[in-house]
């Protein structure tokens, strides 16, 4: 594999065995906004009027979404936005808010499944924790970020000897029965260590948070975030598989690795941002923004169905008529991964479009609008790719078949604005471990970067007026 390929694809497994949630893969993307000059906004404080020409900022929303921008040195309000967007969850198990269970000599976590992930692959894995917890600091709530990157618990499989009939063949995953993890064995033993731990830690009458989980767990995790159990109020804690990403094939040809979709693409989307040059040229506002709850349906404070992206704008500029008019000049560049032909299964998708790995960035179309591409967002991407030699696919579902939506339509029909639905091939979409291309990371930040360097410089040249001619007889 050759190196221009290889740097940006270890680039992004180091990005992502440290993204092991949703507000890690924030926490990363804030880290080198910041390292990169960006300046930190805050929703609490009024910044429309600090905003300037060639001026780079960034703000979070509850830790998991974040949107940055750059303004273009020749912007001028109700001027367009160039917007790439992406979301940063992925489906995982969660930590419920009354998790102890104890049943026949185990003590297990109660877990809600996040998003439609393929369960039957977490078991038997060796599963960490990470996320936030909220704590009270002498009557103020604040968060630590929180990643257990050792095995606490297992989702253990039934043997195939105790099995009876059709479960022989194969698994169906009960989700409330069959995938609480197990950490621990109630033997008196643990059980004198926890009355030991919680009093050594806590006052006499034990924190709400212990009567709702197991006690040998909170006080793992507080030892971990250097906390006593008693300040802990709530925590969103997710497990995760502990293999780590790496390069893999004979020739290095694929990425293998939890939470690919939609990592791989939030990863194009930062770094094509970050990357694209000549700010002082132009005269949009290049805009970067990673949602959360995408896997969910989008509809939270966070998510894509939310007022984050549309207060940016309303924000930046300045008057409900210069934010008309400087939507009808945006575009949105909606990142979310696409699946990939499967050499087993070729038969699901449609004959005449297979995406390939390591064949870049595939532009996905669906007449019933899962997706929000348009014959003018797509023509004005292919139009980019072309002229940059960037390349690119296509993707249209089979019309037997239903596939999932993304946070394309839901933003382009919330803000009123184009969009295209893109994503970078993968096979094993929503499985404990999935796979990509190791070119495909290349290509994404190329297929990002040159939208961003070339978007406002078509603007201009968009022309949809027509005359309408009614030919009556009558």
């Amino acid at each position: 594999m050759e190196s221009e390929f290889l740097k940006p694809a270890e680039a992004f497994v180091k990005f992502l065995r440290t993204s092991c949630s949703c507000f890690h893969v924030v926490k990363n993307c804030c880290e080198e906004l910041s390292s990169n000059g960006f300046q930190r906004l805050s929703e609490k404080t009024n910044w429309g009027s600090i905003i300037k020409p060639l001026g780079k900022y960034y703000l979070t929303r509850n830790e998991s979404a974040v949107i940055a921008f750059e303004v273009g040195g020749k912007y001028k309000q109700g001027n367009g936005f160039s917007v790439v967007a992406a979301h940063t969850d992925s489906p995982y198990l969660k930590i419920k808010p009354v998790s102890k269970i104890e049943s026949n000599g185990y003590c297990q976590i109660g877990v809600e499944t996040y998003g439609g992930g393929l369960w039957e692959t977490w078991l038997d894995r060796d599963l960490g924790l990470a996320g936030r917890v909220l704590y009270e600091d002498n009557g103020v709530i604040r968060s630590k970020l929180v990643n257990i990157d050792e095995s606490i618990g297992i989702i253990p499989s039934l043997a195939i000897h105790l099995r009876e009939g059709d479960a022989k063949r194969g698994v169906t995953i009960n989700k409330e029965t069959m995938l609480p993890p197990i950490t621990r064995l109630t033997t008196p033993k643990s059980s004198e260590k926890t009355d030991d731990s919680s009093d050594s830690s806590a006052p006499s009458e034990s924190p709400e948070v212990l009567q709702r989980h197991d006690a040998d767990l909170v006080q793992f995790i507080c030892e971990h975030i250097a906390l006593p159990p008693s300040s802990l109020l709530d925590f969103e804690l997710f497990c995760y598989d502990l293999n780590e990403a790496r390069i893999a094939g004979l020739h290095k040809e694929f990425i293998s690795g939890r939470g690919l979709d939609n990592m791989a693409c939030a990863f194009a989307a930062l770094e094509g941002f970050l990357s694209a040059s000549n700010l002082s040229e132009e005269q949009n506002i290049r805009c970067m923004v990673l949602f959360d709850n995408e896997e969910v349906g989008s509809d939270s404070l966070m998510g894509a169905g939310s007022t984050l992206l549309g207060d940016v704008m309303r924000t930046i500029s300045g008057s409900c008529e210069e934010d008309r008019v400087s939507r009808r000049r945006s575009m949105i560049l909606s990142c979310d991964m696409a699946h990939a032909v499967h050499p087993s299964f070729a038969s699901v998708h449609e004959a005449n479009h297979k995406p390939a790995l390591n064949k870049g960035m595939v532009i996905k179309t669906h007449c019933k609008q899962r997706y929000a591409t348009s014959s003018l967002s797509t023509s004005v991407i292919q139009m980019i790719c072309k002229q940059k030699q960037v390349p690119f696919q296509q993707f249209v579902l089979r019309q037997d078949k239903i596939g999932g939506s993304t946070i394309g339509p839901i933003m382009s029909t919330r803000e009123g604005i184009y969009t295209v639905d893109v994503g970078l091939p993968q096979l094993s979409m929503h499985s404990i471990r999935e796979t990509m291309g190791t070119k495909d990371v290349k290509y994404g930040i190329d297929f990002v970067r040159e939208f961003m360097e070339n978007y406002g410089k078509m603007v201009d040249n968009i022309q949809l007026d027509c005359l309408l001619v009614c030919l009556n007889p009558f």
